[in-house]
C-alpha cells in the first residue's frame, strides 16, 4: 500500500505548454477571437509565467479597445518593461509560427483551462488533507463545511460566461428561421401532448422556463404529470419531477391512476 503512494510535490504539475503557445499565437493571428478566450481564461490559468504576462498584455489591449497584433503587443510589453522577460519580440513571432490552426483557439483555450483546474484541485486536495489531519473543528459538519469551502474556492474562478459576438448569434438565429421555413409542418420543440398548446408554443424549447399559473385545486399538478408521462412514455425522454406539496408516493399514485383509469 505504501509503495503506491506518490506525494504531489514529487510530481510535475499538470500543464500544456503547446496549448498555451497556440492560444497566444492564435490571438495574434485572429484578434477577433479574444472575446471568446477572455471568457474562458485568466492570466493565472497559464502555467508558464511569461505566457501569463503575454496574455495579460493582450487582455489589457482588448479592454482598452486597442488593436492587437505583433507590433502593438510588443509595444505594450516594452512599455511595461516586460518584453525582455517574456523572450522579446522574437518569441512573439515564434508563437505565431508555432500555432497550428488559429481557428481552433477555443479548443486550445479549453486545454489550458483543463490543466489550470487540475492544478487548483491538486492544491485544494492538499488543503483538504490538512483540514482532515487537523481535526480541530467541534463537529464533523464544520469539517465538511471547511472542505466544501476549500473546493468551491478552487473552482469558483472558472470562467464560464455567455460572452458571444452578435455575428455568431445572428448566424444561428437566421439558420433557425430557415429551418422553420423549410419544416413548416413539423414542430421544432418537444411536444407536450396537448395539440393546441403545441401549436401555440411550437413545443417545449431548450432553456425555456414555463410557468403554469392557477388557483389551488385547478389541476396544475395533474397537467404537469400528464406532460411528464407523455414525454417519458411517448417521447422516450428522461423526466424529473420536483414537488413541494406532494410526496413521492402521492405523485406515483396519480401517475398510476392516469394510466389505469
Amino acid at each position: 500500500m505504501k509503495a503506491s503512494l506518490v506525494h504531489a510535490q514529487d510530481r510535475i504539475a499538470p500543464s500544456n505548454i503547446d496549448a498555451e503557445q497556440a492560444v497566444l499565437g492564435a490571438l495574434l493571428i485572429d484578434p477577433s477571437a479574444v472575446p471568446q478566450v477572455v471568457s474562458l481564461l485568466a492570466p493565472e490559468d497559464f502555467f508558464r509565467p511569461s505566457h501569463a504576462t503575454i496574455y495579460g498584455a493582450v487582455r489589457d489591449l482588448f479592454q482598452r479597445g486597442e488593436a492587437i497584433d505583433n507590433v502593438t503587443l510588443t509595444a505594450e510589453l516594452d512599455r511595461n518593461n516586460k518584453l525582455d522577460e517574456v523572450g522579446g519580440a522574437a518569441y512573439l513571432t515564434e508563437l505565431i509560427e508555432r500555432t497550428p490552426v488559429a481557428s481552433y483557439v477555443e479548443n486550445y483555450a479549453g486545454l489550458v483551462e483543463r490543466t489550470a483546474v487540475l492544478r487548483r484541485l491538486i492544491e485544494a486536495s492538499g488543503q483538504i488533507a490538512q483540514i482532515a489531519w487537523d481535526d480541530s473543528a467541534d463537529t464533523i459538519d464544520e469539517t465538511i463545511d471547511s472542505v466544501e469551502s476549500t473546493l468551491f474556492k478552487a473552482l469558483k474562478d472558472r470562467r464560464r460566461t455567455d460572452l458571444r459576438s452578435l455575428r455568431d448569434i445572428l448566424d444561428e438565429y437566421f439558420e433557425k428561421i430557415e429551418e422553420i421555413q423549410a419544416n413548416r409542418e413539423e414542430r421544432l420543440g418537444t411536444p407536450t401532448g396537448f395539440a393546441d398548446l403545441d401549436r401555440l408554443l411550437g413545443g417545449l424549447q431548450p432553456a425555456d422556463l414555463c410557468v403554469v399559473a392557477g388557483r389551488p385545486g385547478m389541476g396544475k399538478t395533474s397537467w404537469l404529470l400528464t406532460v411528464a408521462a407523455h414525454l417519458a412514455v411517448e417521447q422516450g425522454m428522461n423526466v424529473v419531477v420536483f414537488s413541494l406539496e406532494m410526496s413521492c408516493e402521492q405523485l406515483a399514485q396519480r401517475l398510476l391512476a392516469t394510466f389505469t383509469g
